[in-house]
């Protein structure tokens, strides 16, 4: 598994030069904790946005639930998703799957989440995605 460190998040490029680049269809797993953008007790309502970039796709899984999975390998048509999700006050356990036909070692992570009353996108960058160790 993939440790995205406190310097990516969800929001960037991951470069594991241990991954063989020639090799198709590669995946990378990510393992953390994810927290919404603005704290407050009881759940709120946001939207997590994932952009695939080209020759990738990615799934995500929160708790025990598919919020986004990879709509299509490679991605062509459909680039972008929007889901709404109820997010709790605290962390949620979440992994990402992304699945892979770049020619280079590097994983290029685009989510954020959009708040639903003004639309404002915030990355899912280091101060919302905790890693596991």
């Amino acid at each position: 598994m993939l440790s995205l460190s406190s310097l990516t998040g969800l929001s960037g490029r991951v470069v594991n030069m241990n991954v063989n680049a020639s090799v198709v269809g590669r995946y990378v797993r990510a393992g953390g904790f994810l927290r919404r953008p603005v704290s407050a007790p009881g759940p709120a309502r946001w939207v997590l946005r994932v952009r695939d970039s080209t020759s990738q796709a990615v799934t995500i899984v929160m708790g025990n639930v598919t919020v986004r999975n990879a709509v299509e390998y490679p991605a062509d048509s459909v680039k972008e998703t929007d889901t709404e999700v109820m997010l709790p006050a605290g962390y949620v356990p979440t992994v990402v799957t992304m699945r892979s036909r770049r020619t280079e070692p590097a994983a290029e992570f685009d989510v954020a989440f959009l708040d639903p009353d003004t639309l404002r996108e915030v990355k899912v960058d280091a101060a919302l995605w905790y890693g596991v160790l």
